[in-house]
């Protein structure tokens, strides 16, 4: 049995309450947050555009040297047509150009947070603070009930700053279930895969 993923998110529920003024954020994520917007920078949520997102995405694995994380248009293209025009785009700007971005899917009463990229502007910047600080705001004024805000993984130190960072506004770390490959064979697993 191999794990696929951690488990782990952070939930935020009951949105409609949720205090729009920080006050639940981490020191660490009020400090950055203050930072990103004296810095000048926008928040919009747009339609899903591929090429913008792909761009910004593949940036930030290149700047953390991660390229295996580097997206696979053809998943987002299916990811696109599946949910249509549930699929948005949140675009932080600075200058009129785009330094972080991060696919969102509403889903009836839920606002999902699937992946998102910062570029290095983006990441001096600290635009990521600012958008998840919008994006709640987001949510509430919508009225939606719940927002899920992805994985983390709390035992895995190598992913801390993004555990730190997600964990920092004061959702719910949950635990699911998660997801698991049962099957030993590497053959019959390829078979499955494909």
């Amino acid at each position: 049995r191999t794990s696929v993923n951690s488990g782990y998110t952070v939930r935020f529920f009951n949105l409609e309450s949720f205090p729009t003024d920080a006050s639940t954020y981490s020191k660490n994520n009020k400090y950055y947050l203050k930072k990103a917007i004296s810095n000048g920078l926008t928040f919009s949520l747009d339609a899903f555009n591929l090429d913008d997102f792909c761009r910004v995405h593949d940036a930030m694995a290149q700047i953390k040297d991660i390229g295996h994380l580097k997206v696979v248009r053809g998943d987002l293209q299916i990811l696109h047509k599946f949910f249509g025009n549930k699929l948005k785009l949140a675009n932080v700007k600075k200058d009129g150009a785009t330094v972080a971005v991060a696919l969102m899917i509403f889903h009836h009463k839920l606002m999902y947070y699937f992946l998102a990229g910062s570029t290095e502007e983006g990441r001096k910047q600290s635009a990521s603070f600012m958008m998840v600080d919008e994006i709640l705001k987001l949510g509430k004024s919508l009225a939606l009930k719940e927002f899920d805000f992805g994985g983390i993984s709390p035992f895995d130190p190598t992913v801390a700053g993004i555990n730190r960072f997600k964990m920092g506004f004061g959702g719910t770390v949950v635990n699911y279930v998660g997801e698991k490959n049962l099957c030993h064979s590497s053959l019959l697993r390829k078979l499955f895969d494909f």
